[in-house]
């Protein structure tokens, strides 16, 4: 299973540890637009994203659950 994590470096390195790749995103609005991405791009199974950024990534996450 292809694992993606996007957040800040904090956040992202404990994942990084047991394989997932990381995606270096320090606000709301870049942790959506990263999010969008690869959505769109459609290689990873999972993408985690730190929960205080739930309001941010809303828009995908309601296109996801549409489809």
């Amino acid at each position: 299973m292809s694992v993606a994590v996007v957040g800040p470096s904090s956040f992202i390195t404990c994942f990084e540890l047991i394989g997932a790749e990381g995606f270096e995103a320090g606000t709301g609005e870049a942790v959506g637009g990263t999010l969008g991405h690869l959505v769109e791009e459609g290689r990873f199974h999972l993408i985690i994203v730190p929960e205080r950024f739930a309001e941010e990534t809303r828009p995908v996450r309601e296109r996801i659950m549409y489809r």
